[in-house]
């Protein structure tokens, strides 16, 4: 999905994208909207969570022997070289020009610890949903490999892996959510990885549903189910009670899993529209890691605490104009190239399997 060739792309998903950092970008230009970054960030956890669970699907499929350490290894350097350069090289720019005040470690940003089992610090606070995302790359196929240990035999050991691997992502975090954790101090479970790593598996379960083919037509009819949960979320959310915050947080991923199949059966729509969408889309992760810097950065060079009205406005403007141009920049002279390191890397490694296997 990271191809810039149209013929390879889907449009509905690149749609559902391009909404969702939409959203995040309306709450932090526009604090009356803040609440919508929160379904912006759940919506890109189940697109995660389907396009994964497809990837680790057809490597299932593939491989009748099970999922063993070189699929393992194989997958984590694809997701590493799509993901890691583009947030090294924008934590590094965070460090530079706004250094974490009081003696903050940067640390555990660099292994992605920043908010593991504990609040998120304000230095380049918006990466906690990147952290619960790399945690879930490197933790569920991890775990698709450890319940493939010991023989299995069958016609669906390898999907009753997966499948089982989906429970226990579901379930712990879920438990572990719903108890209300003593460490969390003020106790808000949205940026916890240990309590979040569940946010993809509406996503991962999708993809199962739609690679088995079974009801997917039924599926693609659900969406207006998946606007009310939607909507019903805004009231779990806005609700004094811890219950009802852990709540939400099954309600909205849920709900998105039930919207993405009618989103991944929209035609393309031509003209300036389909463009813009696909551009969105694919400069998305580097929209997602800049803009925040982009906007501080501007606020601070042109005084933004002592502008009118009419001076604030023209600067969030400026910075949302800015940001566009280095995401775009920043893909197509850095996050592109690194892709495409990935895919020379790739075919190298194929050529060498290939040529063991003929000397062997």
């Amino acid at each position: 999905m990271t191809s810039t060739d149209n013929s390879k792309r889907n449009f509905g998903l690149d749609a559902a994208r391009a909404v969702a950092i939409s959203l995040v970008l309306c709450s932090h230009f526009y604090r009356p909207t803040e609440a919508l970054g929160i379904y912006g960030v759940e919506l890109f956890f189940v697109l995660s969570g389907f396009l994964i669970g497809g990837i680790l699907l057809r490597t299932l499929a593939a491989n009748p022997n099970g999922f063993g350490i070189g699929d393992l290894f194989q997958f984590w350097i694809r997701r590493w070289f799509r993901t890691l350069p583009n947030y090294y090289l924008f934590l590094l720019l965070y460090f530079l020009l706004f250094p974490p005040a009081h003696g903050a470690h940067v640390g555990p940003y660099l292994v992605f610890l920043q908010n593991f089992a504990w609040p998120t610090p304000d230095f380049a606070g918006h990466t906690w949903s990147l952290t619960i995302e790399e945690w879930f790359y490197l933790l569920f196929p991890l775990t698709i490999l450890l319940t493939s240990l010991g023989k299995h035999s069958g016609k669906n050991a390898a999907t009753n892996r997966f499948l089982l691997a989906t429970a226990i992502f579901v379930i712990v975090p879920s438990i572990l959510r719903f108890t209300q954790p003593l460490w969390l101090t003020p106790q808000d479970p949205r940026m916890i990885v240990v309590c979040r790593l569940d946010a993809m598996m509406c996503g991962v379960f999708l993809a199962y549903l739609r690679r088995q083919g079974t009801r997917w037509d039924l599926l693609v009819r659900l969406w207006p189910v998946g606007l009310l949960g939607i909507a019903a979320s805004f009231a779990l959310i806005s609700g004094a009670s811890y219950a009802f915050q852990a709540f939400a947080y099954s309600v909205i991923p849920f709900s998105f899993a039930l919207i993405l199949p009618k989103c991944e059966s929209l035609k393309r729509v031509g003209g300036f529209v389909g463009f813009a969408v696909e551009r969105v889309s694919v400069w998305s992760y580097s929209l997602y890691l800049s803009h925040i810097l982009v906007y501080f950065e501007i606020m601070r060079l042109t005084g933004y605490e002592q502008l009118g009205t009419l001076g604030k406005t023209f600067v969030k403007v400026l910075s949302l104009v800015t940001a566009f141009a280095v995401s775009a920049a920043t893909y197509h002279f850095f996050e592109r190239p690194c892709t495409n390191l990935r895919e020379r890397w790739r075919s190298a490694s194929t050529r060498n399997r290939a040529r063991a296997v003929h000397e062997s």
